[in-house]
């Protein structure tokens, strides 16, 4: 019983010094790893740990089943097979924690593949950055014949200041499809699918779009903020998707479109107004 004593004990101090188990800290305060994979490593250690425990309460059971059976042979071979079957189980315990402690350690240290960790700078989400107010390289005045009132080409000029910048070339960084194409273009970054009715070029049957919504599902998401869709250019539509693109950089035709746009349901079909609140 001493060596199958000090096996057991070996095989405590091994269990409690794997990597990422569920220890008893200072004062018995119980803490457990915040790392899934090391609570499973804990689980298996502790489940071993159980097992040996147990075999050994069994051959000190059949030990004294044995002692005290009075000569009745039938309770001493049954003492004997059950001593026997203790003994086997925690040589099979026991070559598992030499498997594991020696031959391959690492087929108890489990580990979840890296993640890649996306960070979003502030106001990266438009291609402009800027704040609300109104856009220095396309004021009021500029707008004000589309717009029809002062102060609907005042929310168009800040419109345009946080979409683009002011930029009549720019793309979207958000509202892109599954191909790395974008969709929204321009001063007013306009969606080229959703409206694609009020732009000859665009009315072309350019996407192909699967899933819900106007641009399909979405693929990709970050802080509840779309950046891919389940649509791409169909195929031999590339230059259609040039035309429509070009046609949509054009700053009178992006303002003319933007403006059609608003007086249909105002800003909040931009998600600068999320900002902006108009």
């Amino acid at each position: 019983m001493g060596a199958l004593e000090i096996l057991l004990r070996l095989f405590v101090l091994r269990a409690m010094a794997q990597e990422g188990e569920v220890i008893l800290t200072s004062g018995s305060e119980l803490r457990i790893p915040d790392d899934p994979t090391a609570v499973i490593g804990s689980i298996y250690n502790f489940a071993l740990l159980g097992a040996g425990l147990l075999a050994f309460l069994m051959i000190v059971y059949g030990a004294v089943r044995y002692s005290v059976a009075g000569g009745n042979s039938s309770i001493q071979t049954d003492a004997r097979d059950q001593i026997t079957q203790a003994l086997f189980g925690l040589l099979v315990l026991l070559g598992m924690f030499f498997i594991v402690s020696v031959v391959n350690p690492n087929l108890t240290r489990l580990s979840l593949p890296d993640l890649e960790e996306i960070r979003l700078p502030a106001g990266a989400i438009f291609v402009g950055g800027g704040s609300c107010e109104p856009n220095t390289a396309y004021p009021p005045s500029k707008l004000a014949s589309a717009f029809g009132s002062e102060e609907a080409a005042r929310q168009a000029s800040s419109i345009i200041n946080i979409e683009s910048g002011g930029d009549p070339t720019a793309l979207s960084m958000t509202d892109k499809c599954k191909d790395g194409n974008s969709f929204s273009v321009g001063l007013f970054q306009v969606n080229m699918i959703a409206h694609k009715d009020k732009i000859a070029e665009c009315n072309q049957n350019i996407f192909e779009v699967n899933g819900g919504g106007t641009q399909g599902a979405c693929l990709k998401r970050v802080e509840g903020i779309c950046f891919q869709y389940d649509c791409k250019v169909a195929d031999q539509k590339a230059a259609a998707y040039g035309a429509c693109k070009a046609k949509l950089m054009q700053e009178s035709v992006n303002i003319n479109v933007a403006a059609q746009i608003y007086r249909s349901g105002g800003w909040g079909q931009w998600g600068a107004n999320r900002i902006c609140g108009f």
